[in-house]
């Protein structure tokens, strides 16, 4: 079982006037008198902002766990994260069992970034296995799950192309989950045909585990750290 941790990072809207004075002299008879005039420019300015959604998936009649929508408000230059029901994915397989279908995240992301934007995932510590509370591991592996192949993984469709089955990273920076000190995988890395801003583009991660012939009873878990950033 993989708990999912969200976190949207990317640049905030502000909206303001900037007004520079300059000189302005007009006469109200436009006849013979010297007149003189400037153009007064009032410049609005607009910041990138970026919101994300996660919607996550268990079952093989998909049933939706939780829904958490992440953007981030520059005003208080902090993110902010609301999650309705539990966000988390889940299976149960005996040993020597594999799922590698039924548990996946839609995430869709909005920006008015006319430049795109980037969407990465790593673990959320430097501990990538899944884990149990006795310590057993279900290791993460490069490689698609199978009974010959224990482990859990991760694969990614974005765009209408499916990645091949890649491990978790680690995240190197587990004091501070806040700065992503590994290298993540790249879920999107979007930049529009045409500049135009971005509603709602979704991307699809399914988490696959088999368990070894021997594995230890118990309930595995980790958690895992999605990235939006504005191009």
């Amino acid at each position: 079982m993989s708990k999912i941790k969200t976190i949207a990072i990317g640049l905030g809207l502000v909206s303001g006037f900037s007004m520079a004075a300059l000189p302005l002299v007009a006469y109200a008879d436009p006849g013979d008198y010297p007149q003189a005039s400037a153009d007064l420019p009032v410049n609005l300015v607009v910041n990138d902002v970026i919101s994300m959604t996660i919607r996550s998936y268990s079952g093989s009649t998909p049933t939706l766990n939780g829904t958490t929508e992440c953007a981030y408000d520059d005003s208080t230059d902090d993110y902010s994260c609301v999650t309705t029901g539990e966000q988390k994915v889940y299976t149960t397989i005996s040993p020597g069992q594999v799922d590698n279908t039924t548990m996946y995240s839609d995430i869709f992301v909005s920006t008015n970034s006319t430049a795109g934007y980037t969407l990465k995932l790593i673990d959320a510590d430097e501990v990538t296995s899944l884990t149990s509370n006795e310590g057993y591991t279900i290791s993460t592996i490069s490689s698609e799950p199978s009974t010959s192949n224990p482990g859990w993984a991760v694969t990614v469709t974005d765009g209408g192309v499916t990645s091949g089955w890649q491990a978790m990273p680690n995240n190197a920076s587990a004091t501070n989950p806040d700065i992503v000190a590994g290298t993540p995988i790249t879920v999107a890395n979007y930049t529009p045909a045409t500049k135009v801003v971005t509603n709602n583009r979704q991307s699809t991660v399914h988490y696959g585990v088999a368990a070894k012939s021997d594995q230890v009873t118990g309930v595995y878990t980790d958690t895992v750290v999605y990235t939006a950033t504005a191009k």
